[in-house]
């Protein structure tokens, strides 16, 4: 692995609104790292009963909880449901970021 790497984890945020009770479960990677001693991981994410439509196709998640009155969707937990929302976030920040570098730097002439 990269000591460059950036990391993500889940969170937990136990369906409140406040952050104080909120936390890395014990399933998501945690820091500090064996080289260096920084802090991991980088960013969280919701990694905990985060509700995602479901595979039609035989077989299911064992793990996933379904939703009783609607088949298509499963509530899910693990590292896996927050490298995605990680990633589209990352993908949206550095979009963002380009856009408004080439906004500073004007037509190209």
């Amino acid at each position: 692995m990269s000591l460059a790497a950036i990391t993500a984890g889940a969170a937990d945020g136990k369906a409140t609104i406040t952050r104080a009770d909120d936390y890395v479960p014990g399933f998501s990677s945690k820091g500090p790292t064996w080289y260096d001693g920084f802090a991991k991981p980088d960013v969280v994410a919701p990694g905990t009963f985060v509700v995602s439509t479901r595979s039609q196709t035989p077989p299911w998640d064992q793990v996933a909880y379904y939703n009783s009155t609607n088949y298509s969707f499963a509530t899910i937990l693990g590292a896996v449901v927050t490298t995605n929302a990680t990633y589209n976030n990352a993908i949206i920040f550095y979009n963002v970021l380009e856009m408004n570098r080439m906004m500073l730097q004007g037509p190209i002439t």
